[in-house]
């Protein structure tokens, strides 16, 4: 006859398994558990060149303007959306002064938030700007479907005009952290 030896180790495992204590799970705990996520969505990107403000005559174009669609706006960042944080990052290598609108729009073409005007100056190779949305503050923010924005070409101080021949850019870049609260 064949003997079956269990191992000493199998016994100790038992014997742990079946005396370890356990607490009673309190589910409750999970109403209490607030979630804060951060989402960092780009917005608009745009590089224009000398040709974008010169027209085939060789005039200056002085305000070229732009909207882009957006669609992260929707029931659920209607619910847990708390702030946005819009960064903006200009690099003018033109000679020339810039005013910047940014503005966020509704599917009237209403206007659901509007930035302060920006001034870019002349080959400003690193300019930056953040605005801080406050939802509680601007709820109609939740309602947008579009991004507007217009750039104006100022006079030169001595009169001249852009030279379609002379390389020059104007890079614009945007990007939204978005600050949810899930209860």
């Amino acid at each position: 006859m064949k003997k079956s030896t269990v191992s000493p180790t199998f016994f100790i495992f038992l014997l742990f398994t079946s005396i370890s204590c356990v607490k009673d799970i309190d589910f409750g705990q999970a109403e209490d558990l607030i979630l804060r996520p951060e989402y960092l969505i780009s917005l608009v990107y745009t590089n224009l060149d000398q040709t974008n403000f010169t027209d085939s005559s060789g005039n200056e174009i002085s305000e070229i303007t732009d909207r882009t669609r957006v669609d992260f706006f929707g029931s659920f960042t209607e619910d847990y959306l708390q702030k946005i944080d819009v960064d903006i990052q200009i690099s003018n290598t033109f000679n020339r002064s810039f005013i910047l609108e940014f503005r966020f729009v509704d599917e009237n073409n209403m206007e659901t938030y509007t930035f302060p005007s920006l001034s870019i100056s002349a080959n400003s190779a690193d300019f930056r700007y953040t605005e801080e949305i406050d939802v509680a503050v601007n709820p109609a923010i939740l309602l947008t479907e579009s991004i507007d924005m217009t750039l104006t070409l100022l006079p030169s101080p001595d009169g001249s005009v852009i030279d379609s021949t002379q390389q020059a850019n104007f890079i614009f870049k945007s990007a939204g952290t978005f600050y949810l609260q899930i209860n």
